[in-house]
C-alpha cells in the first residue's frame, strides 16, 4: 500500500514538473538598443491572436537586427503586405526565430534574395534556402529595421516559434527582460445571461457597477440560470503607453478555480477563435475588446489551462456566488476584482423563432438558396447555434447578421441577372461595398467569405491608375536616387505589376499600405546617358494600364 502511495505521488509530482515546460533561456535579444514594446504575445488583433512581440525602433527604421542565436536560415518571404520582409532562422534547440517588417536584408541574405527575385521576375518571393545554404551565427547582423507589409509603423515584429509544430511561444518565457512595474488594467466586468438572468436581464449583457475607486461591488447581483463573465482589461508596460494584452486571467467561483486562460503559446491554426474567446458583438458595435471567461460550444482554442464546466456558472436560486476575477502581466503584477452572484428563481423563457430566421446548429453543414443565391456553410462554421437571417433589397443580398461570427469560409454563388455575357469575366463579387474575388462558372458567379454582410455584383472594366511621384521625361537620376510611382485600383485589386529599363525587367519594391512602387538605382547596373522606363499594372479582371517615360542617369 506504501509502495502504490509513493509510485501515485512520484506521477503526480512527474505530471506537475512536465506541465511546467522549460524554455531555453540563452538567446540573445535581437536587437541592442533598450528593448520597450508596443505590443505583446496573444495581444488580442482583429481576427488573430497577435504572434509576438512588437519592439519599439525609437520610431525610426534602419536599426541592425541580430541573429538571436547560430542557425541556418530556413524561410525568407517579401510580401507588400503582412510581415512584408520577413526572415526565418531555425536554431538546434528545436526553437526558430522569426523577424518581421524589415527595412532590407544584409549580406549573404540581400544578395541571396535579390538572386532569387531576378530569376523569377518578382518582388514577392517565398523562399525555403537549403539547409546550410545561409548559416548565421549569434549576434549576426541579418538586416535592418523597417516598416515594410502591414506594419503600423517602424518596429520590429519579433516571433520564437516551436520548430516542428511552427506554433508561436511567447518570447517573454525565454527570459527576455522588460521593465514592467505596472498593474494590468480592467477596464469593465461582466456578466453574460447564457441561458438564464444577469442583473434582471435575460438578454442583455450586465455590465457591473463598482464602489468608486475600486474594483469591489458590494451589493450582490441578481442572477439564475447558466451565466457567464466577462473581463475588459489591458497591461502596460514601463516606457510606452500603449494597451497591451495580458497574460493570463483567471476567474474563481466561491473560491474555486474554474477558468484560465495563459497567453503561453498559440497555434495559427487556431487564432481565428479569437472571435469566439471574445465578445464579437460588442467589438463590431463598440470598438472594445471583453475577454469571455466562458467557452462557447464551438471554441475549441488550446490556451486554457483551466475550463470546469466551460468556465459557465450555474447559479440555484437561493445560493450566492462570491465571484473573483484576477489579471496579471508575464511580471507577475495582478489586478484582481470582487462581486457577488445571488440566486433567483430562473423563470424559462419561450423561444420565439423569427420568421424571418433560420436556426443553423454549430456544429453541422448548412446549405441555404433563395432567390439568386446558393450559400453553403461547412460544419463548425459558427461558435455556437445562430439564427441566420436573410434578406434582399435591389441586386444587394443581405446575408446574415454581421455582429456574428464565421469560423470557416462559406461559399456564396450569386446569379448575374442582367449582366451582359462580354462582361461575366469582368464581374466581381463584393462583399460591403468591396471585392473578395468571384469567378464565373456554370451560370454564377462564385467566392468565399469568412464574415457575413452586404453581398453584391459589380462589373470592372476600370484598369489600374498609375501616378508619377517624381518621374517625368528628362528626369535626371543619380546612383543614390529612386524612382517612385504610386499605383491603385478601384474595384478587383491590383494583380500584378512590371517595371522595365530599356526592356528590361526591373527589381521595384511594393508597400501596398502607401500604394507605392519604388526603384533604387544604388543595387542597378544601370549606364551614364538616356533611358527609357515604363511600367504596366493589371488588375485581377485583366484590366491594364501602361506608363513610359524618357531620363537620363547621370
Amino acid at each position: 500500500m506504501k509502495t502504490k502511495l509513493l509510485s501515485i505521488l512520484f506521477l503526480t509530482s512527474l505530471t506537475q514538473i512536465n506541465a511546467q515546460k522549460t524554455y531555453p533561456q540563452d538567446f540573445s535579444t535581437p536587437l541592442k538598443i533598450p528593448m520597450i514594446l508596443s505590443g505583446t504575445f496573444a495581444e488580442l488583433r482583429t481576427n488573430h491572436f497577435h504572434a509576438g512581440l512588437d519592439i519599439k525602433t525609437q520610431g525610426r527604421e534602419g536599426i541592425n537586427v541580430y541573429a538571436i542565436g547560430d542557425g541556418y536560415i530556413s524561410r525568407i518571404k517579401v510580401s507588400p503586405r503582412g510581415y512584408g520582409k520577413a526572415i526565418y532562422i531555425t536554431h538546434p534547440n528545436g526553437y526558430t526565430s522569426v523577424y518581421a517588417h524589415l527595412k532590407e536584408f544584409k549580406g549573404e541574405i540581400a544578395d541571396y534574395v535579390r538572386r532569387q527575385q531576378y530569376s523569377r521576375q518578382s518582388f514577392a518571393v517565398d523562399l525555403y534556402p537549403k539547409k546550410g545554404t545561409l548559416k548565421v551565427t549569434r549576434d549576426e547582423v541579418i538586416a535592418l529595421s523597417g516598416n515594410s507589409g502591414g506594419s503600423g509603423g517602424p518596429h520590429l515584429h519579433f516571433e520564437i516559434r516551436e520548430t516542428a509544430s511552427e506554433k508561436p511561444v511567447n518570447p517573454m518565457e525565454f527570459g527576455y527582460e522588460f521593465a514592467d512595474t505596472k498593474k494590468p488594467l480592467i477596464n469593465g466586468v461582466y456578466v453574460y445571461p447564457i441561458d438564464g438572468m444577469a442583473g434582471g436581464n435575460k438578454k442583455n449583457v450586465y455590465k457591473v457597477g463598482f464602489s468608486k475607486g475600486t474594483l469591489t461591488r458590494n451589493t450582490p447581483i441578481p442572477a439564475s440560470g447558466k451565466v457567464g463573465v466577462g473581463v475588459k482589461t489591458y497591461d502596460q508596460l514601463n516606457g510606452a503607453s500603449n494597451m497591451n494584452g495580458v497574460y493570463s486571467i483567471d476567474l474563481y467561483v466561491n473560491n474555486e478555480h474554474t477558468y484560465n486562460f495563459t497567453a503561453e503559446k498559440v497555434s495559427f491554426s487556431q487564432t481565428r477563435y479569437i472571435n469566439s474567446h471574445t465578445d464579437y458583438h460588442h467589438k463590431k458595435t463598440s470598438k472594445g475588446w471583453i475577454n469571455k471567461c466562458f467557452l462557447d460550444p464551438g471554441n475549441k482554442l488550446a490556451m486554457y489551462k483551466t475550463k470546469v464546466n466551460r468556465g459557465i456558472i450555474d447559479v440555484e436560486s437561493g445560493k450566492s456566488y462570491n465571484i473573483r476575477l484576477v489579471v496579471k502581466d508575464f511580471k507577475g503584477n495582478q489586478k484582481t476584482s470582487t462581486f457577488t452572484l445571488i440566486g433567483r428563481e430562473n423563470t424559462p423563457e419561450i423561444e420565439v423563432q423569427n420568421g424571418s430566421s433560420k436556426r443553423f446548429k454549430w456544429n453541422i453543414a448548412h446549405n441555404y438558396e433563395n432567390e439568386g443565391i446558393k450559400l453553403h456553410f461547412p460544419a463548425n462554421s459558427f461558435y455556437e447555434d445562430i439564427d441566420f437571417t436573410y434578406s434582399k433589397v435591389g441586386t444587394s443580398h443581405k446575408v446574415g447578421n454581421t455582429t456574428i461570427p464565421v469560423h470557416k469560409l462559406f461559399t456564396i454563388s450569386i446569379k448575374p441577372e442582367g449582366i451582359p455575357a462580354q462582361d461575366l469575366n469582368k464581374t466581381v463579387l463584393t462583399r460591403n461595398g468591396k471585392s473578395i474575388g468571384g469567378e464565373y462558372k456554370n451560370g454564377w458567379i462564385t467566392d468565399k467569405s469568412k464574415e457575413f454582410g452586404t453581398f453584391a455584383l459589380k462589373v470592372d472594366r476600370t484598369p489600374p491608375k498609375i501616378v508619377s511621384v517624381n518621374l517625368s521625361n528628362g528626369s535626371t537620376f543619380t546612383s543614390n536616387s529612386k524612382i517612385k510611382l504610386k499605383i491603385s485600383d478601384n474595384l478587383a485589386g491590383i494583380a500584378k505589376y512590371v517595371g522595365k529599363i530599356d526592356g528590361k525587367w526591373v527589381l521595384m519594391d511594393y508597400d501596398k499600405k502607401y500604394r507605392l512602387l519604388t526603384f533604387a538605382f544604388k543595387n542597378e547596373d544601370i549606364s551614364v546617358g538616356n533611358h527609357i522606363f515604363e511600367l504596366t499594372v493589371t488588375d485581377k479582371k485583366g484590366n491594364q494600364t501602361r506608363f513610359e517615360r524618357t531620363f537620363i542617369k547621370k
